[in-house]
């Protein structure tokens, strides 16, 4: 069965509050209690815990009312001030957001509650935190990342003899084992905690364990795994749950569906049928609950199955539904948006280890005057031998030089120095520069086309002329994200160039892609399209990171030259008023107007044509 078919149809977990969303009964029940008592109760952690369950038990059916109740949560926890409370506020907010896929402002959150968790040193709350972190990443295709947060999570379960966690952990990492195609832990796993849901009488997880086992064996005998979904969904039905049995109605979809496609009889078009018809139930549950994250896996394997009966109309918009809800999910934007949490959370995590480091420094001072003391001798012994010295000399040097390398390779060359002279290299403020940033339209429907070692080379082709061009003007590479290229002109040795320099660096991967693109258009090959955005102004500059250094830049400008490119066209080159004004005497510049951008209102933007008289 295809992984791509299932690698986001499995059920998400209940995470903070237990199973008080498992039965529909039951939460409206638990909501009128709630929200009853809500008037008289004091502002206190109680209160907090209850605008929280209500957040959490709101948030599959009315995000308006969940997001409501959560924002109240979070003005509560800030006025009491405590780690417990304000971790369970962001929390809640990291919950509401992912279950409407907006993923960075999830991530946002759950960092604000891991570091409110563990500040508090409380454990349990801590692990609960991972394991969201871990479901966010999960979607995203960050399955490393995924797996990493599920076993700090797990450390923590067992630690703690939580049965109920610990087997919610198991399964969650059944879901990666089952995208990489590991069928049997996938099994392994799913079994163990399907046995502990089974124990403490836990019937919801129970269910979304089945699901899971469902796809694992159905892999090689369909008609079992659909019985383990269709014993999923009679429990579904019995705790009146319809957002998980359309999960379950999309994973036995998806089985008829590849069934078929093995069949070459007439009972070909029973299944496609029988394909179709669950499958379109499945799709209206989720679009009355606004869950677009499964919803567009519905609409994929909804256009495969009209597809194979030979109902084209109906497959190409369901492809074009599919197509604009993972637009919608997925973008490079978002990328960003969580590679900046990630740096943040880094940065936070990095401060702490400072802390305690500062706490060492007189033990510290000890080994070093000792490691001195036995440097001192290993020389004095040294020296005996003038064939050992040079011997010796001869590998400080080569040692040296592939250190300095590796450094300079990391970091610039002014930034390196620094840090070698003084151990350290502090952050600066530049007063000018000018940001690129480059993205390939197209992106994600070009890849699908792809196995991922051609589409990395693909990238890493383009990346490696665009790393030489960009040293070609003196221009510092800041990091790639994705598809996304960052470079900035003007640092870390500040000039007056850089805006001139960064444009004709511009024009020059331009035409490297024009000349590239071509080329595949001759040989019948799909080519990447770029778009490239400039923005000149003042950054903050330095070192993220203690022991693996990043060289990274900060402040509004590299928002505005992001606008920049995502507010250009495929083959321009646009740019800033700002930059404008520094480049207009070398360039020739077409006046777009003012353009809306994304959180910065209307700017005056321009395409560059050509260099003056070029």
């Amino acid at each position: 069965m295809s992984c791509n078919l299932f690698r986001c149809l499995l059920i998400p977990l209940l995470l903070l509050c237990g199973t008080v969303a498992s039965a529909q009964k039951q939460g409206q029940a638990l909501i009128d209690s709630l929200e009853q008592a809500l008037p008289t109760m004091q502002e206190d952690s109680n209160k907090v815990n209850a605008l929280s369950t209500l957040a959490f038990t709101y948030r599959l059916t009315n995000d308006t009312q969940a997001f409501h109740y959560a924002n109240q949560c979070l003005d509560l926890a800030l006025k009491l001030g405590e780690s417990k409370g304000l971790g369970k506020a962001y929390n809640t907010l990291g919950n509401c957001n992912k279950a409407i896929s907006d993923y960075p402002e999830a991530l946002r959150y759950y960092f604000l509650a891991l570091a409110q968790f563990e500040k508090g040193n409380l454990l349990r709350e801590t692990a609960i935190v991972h394991m969201n972190i871990g479901t966010v990443y999960r979607p995203m295709g960050y399955t490393e990342k995924a797996l990493a947060e599920y076993d700090s999570a797990l450390v923590i379960a067992i630690q703690l003899k939580e049965e109920k966690l610990h087997a919610q952990l198991l399964g969650n990492k059944g879901v990666i084992y089952f995208s990489q195609k590991n069928y049997k832990e996938q099994q392994t796993v799913n079994l163990q905690a399907l046995a502990i849901f089974r124990k403490i009488g836990d019937r919801n997880n129970e269910a979304w364990i089945l699901d899971n086992l469902g796809d694992s064996y159905a892999i090689d005998d369909p008609e079992k795994g659909i019985a383990y979904h269709k014993e999923a969904i009679a429990i579904y039905d019995e705790l009146n749950n319809p957002a998980y049995k359309a999960t379950s109605l999309m994973n036995i979809g998806a089985i008829y569906f590849d069934m078929a496609e093995r069949d070459s009889s007439a009972n070909r078009t029973k299944l496609l049928n029988e394909s179709i018809l669950v499958l379109k139930e499945a799709a209206s549950i989720l679009e009355e609950m606004g869950d677009l994250e499964y919803l567009k896996d519905v609409y994929l394997s909804l256009s495969n199955s009209q597809s194979l009966l030979g109902e084209h109309a109906e497959a190409l918009q369901s492809y074009q539904t599919y197509s604009q809800l993972k637009d919608s999910i997925i973008s490079v934007e978002v990328e960003e948006s969580i590679a900046e949490l990630e740096t943040q959370r880094v940065i936070e995590v990095q401060e702490r280890e400072i802390e305690i480091e500062r706490l060492k420094k007189r033990t510290e001072y000890i080994y070093i005057f000792g490691g001195v003391v036995i440097l001192l001798i290993i020389i004095v012994l040294v020296i005996i031998s003038n064939r050992k010295q040079r011997s010796l000399n001869k590998i400080i040097s080569l040692e040296k030089d592939k250190s300095e390398k590796l450094l300079h390779n990391i970091l610039p060359e002014a930034v390196a120095d620094e840090l070698k002279a003084k151990g350290q290299a502090d952050a600066k403020q530049f007063d000018h520069v000018t940001v690129m940033f480059t993205d390939f339209k197209g992106f994600t429907a070009i890849a699908e086309k792809l196995s991922p070692k051609e589409l990395v080379s693909e990238i890493d082709f383009c990346f490696r002329e665009f790393d030489r061009i960009v040293e070609k003007y003196g221009i510092e590479k800041i990091k790639t994200i994705g598809d996304a290229y960052m470079a900035v002109g003007g640092l870390p040795v500040a000039n007056t160039t850089n805006a001139h320099d960064v444009v004709n660096a511009a024009l020059e991967i331009q035409e490297f892609m024009r000349k590239l693109s071509e080329e595949c258009e001759q040989k019948g090959q799909t080519a990447f399209q770029i778009r490239i955005g400039i923005h000149s102004g003042p950054v903050v500059a330095g070192i993220v990171g203690v022991k693996k250094f990043a060289y990274d830049i900060w402040g509004d400008t590299v928002n505005t030259a992001s606008r920049m490119e995502s507010s250009g066209e495929a083959g321009q080159v646009n740019i800033s008023d700002s930059t404008y004004t520094l480049v207009k005497d070398q360039f020739t510049c077409i006046h777009r107007g003012k353009i809306p951008a994304k959180n910065k209102g209307e700017i005056d933007m321009y395409f560059v044509q050509s260099k003056v008289n070029s």
